[in-house]
């Protein structure tokens, strides 16, 4: 067996940088045009939040009460950020759904890379428990953002003479799923977009005799192959 050393190291008790902020920091108020401003309700605030860096989301629980004698309830949001840039998206969702009209006062997510396609958030309920909510994200070609998270868990077809832009987009894609580009069709991914698998690995890009323009740092992976051109597709 062998025996590791059990002192412990020593400290200088030197605080490195007592304000990586700065001198003069300046706060983000990431609270813009969310649907429940708290600023107007008596006694609101956020009791936890959560980052998720391979979803690009943030979630936030918070307590408000409506009015000043009455009770203090909580609902759970979430949001978007670009983790290359830290600009956080100024639309907020709710999503307290089924859970019990009282205040969370924790909440955590489960998701990593390969796990991303079925992410849980579980949320620690005041004198009602933990809860596990199923968290989905899905990619629709006709309602879709820049700067997002995404679960893929069915194929996409770019239709013909439609163009598809990605920009700074997480797009997490099943097994076996691919995205095709037909004839006259254009799928443009930039920004650091990032395009990978959560599982075993997916399809791929098949353009089929569109325009696929892969620019800005942006990544695909885990794909069998990564674009397969076929009837004269532009890459």
């Amino acid at each position: 067996m062998e025996i590791f050393n059990s002192e412990f190291p020593t400290c200088t008790n030197t605080l490195v940088n007592n304000n990586p902020c700065g001198t003069n920091p300046v706060p983000t108020d990431i609270f813009t045009n969310m649907y429940l401003d708290l600023l107007d309700k008596t006694d609101g605030g956020v009791n936890s939040i959560e980052v998720n860096p391979w979803r690009h989301t943030i979630y936030l629980s918070t307590a408000y009460q409506p009015t000043s004698t009455g009770p203090v309830t909580g609902r759970v949001y979430r949001g978007s950020y670009n983790p290359y840039t830290g600009d956080v998206d100024d639309c907020w969702s709710d999503i307290t759904g089924n859970l019990p009209n009282k205040v969370c006062v924790a909440i955590s997510s489960n998701a990593s890379k390969k796990e991303a396609c079925s992410e849980n958030i579980f949320a620690c309920v005041r004198g009602l428990g933990v809860w596990k909510c199923d968290i989905v994200n899905e990619f629709d070609v006709n309602d879709y953002a820049q700067n997002r998270f995404y679960e893929v868990n069915n194929d996409i077809v770019i239709a013909s003479n439609t163009t598809i832009t990605l920009t700074g987009c997480t797009l997490a894609i099943a097994t076996g799923k691919k995205i095709t580009v037909e004839q006259n069709a254009t799928l443009i991914i930039e920004d650091n977009s990032y395009l990978y698998a959560c599982g075993d690995m997916w399809q791929g890009i098949i353009n089929n005799g569109g325009t696929v323009n892969i620019t800005n740092s942006s990544t695909i992976e885990d794909a069998i192959e990564a674009v397969h051109n076929q009837n004269n597709g532009i890459l």
